[in-house]
């Protein structure tokens, strides 16, 4: 597909492509934001309106609401996606010029040249339109923001000395995700922790569908590449800042380089984000100065200073169950230090997000400052790895047992 006046990303024949086990999936092209941005700029340099091209989603729109919930057939909606089609025919005199006729145009065809007619339809055609939309900006506003090159050139990952790879710790750590959510919190327009948790709640989605077993990296690639265009689209409707756009559309791209897409995914960018949502939307204990590890305050009694702040025992057994986890890896599956310390450094996150909740803290400040001062008292050792389980977790375990006479 090309415009008269130069040449625009090519998308592929087909909506559909297979992944290793020979099971059809969109492909993400169709979605990308370098294919589909260039075709918005020009549409938008060609005159289009954001209210023609919704205008235009919106009859798209019925035919999917007749496909999907009454029930027709492709064959019963036939007619009316011809309709449509004749009606962008004539229409150039509504000031609709070829551009956005030529990409309606070579969905059309693809929909028809596709066995699967309705499937091509609502899962290719439709999906296409939508990514068309959210890269769309008027003139107007054009010249209100300029889109960036994302860096996306930090890695994810380390190598240990048995060649291993493991989530770099600077990613869920307070100095770095903490700051980094305080930086996000005071940009503006204001970052909500509805939007925070919107993208967030969509990756979760996508891990959902690989936990399951069922989809390939392959059949969710289109969904995660939709993220940059949820956060391109939301930057230009002012409901988040620049740096959560940059955040988004950095992370994706950062994915999509390496090659175990879907290993980068899970075990790099969720945890990362994840650190992310516990600073933004959690509160910092009030220390009073630089905390330090207090080992002559006896499990005992910090158990029964825990209890009367209002700390359960689910929630002390919930944080020290991830850290039995921790020692399971070191000790029986001989793991390294820095195969684990990502998953150590988290629990600050972990902490700081389930304080407030639905105005009610699930945690008191006291542990969460316990549970930092830990994690400080780890990093500052020599030995990180003798430190967790010669000090912090015998007196960690010792805590959990007096809490029994101490807590509810």
């Amino acid at each position: 597909m090309t415009t008269q006046r130069n040449r625009l990303p090519e998308f592929p024949a087909a909506y559909f492509e297979t992944d290793g086990h020979g099971r059809l999936c969109f492909s993400p092209d169709f979605v990308a934001k370098e294919q589909v941005l260039p075709w918005a700029d020009r549409l938008s340099v060609d005159g289009l309106s954001d209210t023609q091209l919704r205008h235009y989603f919106g009859y798209y729109c019925n035919i999917r609401q007749n496909l999907q919930y009454d029930g027709k057939s492709w064959e019963q909606v036939r007619r009316g996606f011809a309709w449509v089609n004749e009606q962008l025919r004539n229409s150039r005199a509504e000031g609709i010029q070829g551009g956005f006729q030529g990409f309606v145009r070579g969905n059309v065809e693809r929909v028809e040249r596709a066995d699967d007619k309705k499937l091509a339809f609502l899962e290719g055609f439709l999906p296409s339109f939508e990514a068309l939309i959210g890269y769309f900006r008027s003139a107007e506003e054009r010249k209100q923001w300029q889109d960036y090159d994302a860096d996306p050139s930090t890695a994810y990952f380390g190598i240990d000395k048995n060649n291993r790879h493991y989530l770099l710790p600077e990613l869920v750590a307070k100095d770095k995700a903490g700051a980094l959510a305080k930086e996000l919190a005071a940009q503006r327009p204001n970052l909500t922790t509805g939007q925070l948790r919107r993208f967030f709640n969509h990756c979760r989605q996508i891990e959902q569908r690989l936990q399951e077993g069922s989809d390939s990296w392959e059949q969710v690639a289109a969904s995660f590449e939709m993220l940059r265009c949820y956060a391109y689209d939301a930057r230009n409707k002012s409901k988040i800042p620049a740096g959560f756009h940059a955040f988004i559309d950095g992370n994706v791209q950062r994915v999509n380089r390496e090659s175990d897409r879907k290993r980068a995914f899970r075990e790099g960018f969720l945890p990362h984000y994840e650190a992310l949502a516990g600073y933004f939307d959690g509160k910092d204990a009030d220390v009073g100065g630089a905390p330090v590890w207090n080992e002559r305050k006896s499990p005992d009694l910090l158990a029964e200073e825990l209890a009367k702040a209002g700390l359960t025992k689910g929630q002390l057994r919930h944080f020290f169950g991830h850290c039995r986890q921790i020692e399971h890896r070191l000790k029986v599956d001989a793991e390294s230090w820095e195969r684990v310390s990502a998953s150590f450094e988290i629990l600050g996150a972990y902490a700081q997000d389930a304080r407030p909740k639905a105005q009610k803290e699930k945690i008191p400040a006291e542990f969460q400052i316990f549970i930092e001062d830990g994690i400080r008292l780890v990093k500052d050792s020599a030995d990180r790895r003798g430190t967790f389980l010669e000090r912090f977790m015998p007196y960690f375990e010792a805590l959990v047992g007096f809490s029994e006479a101490h807590m509810s």
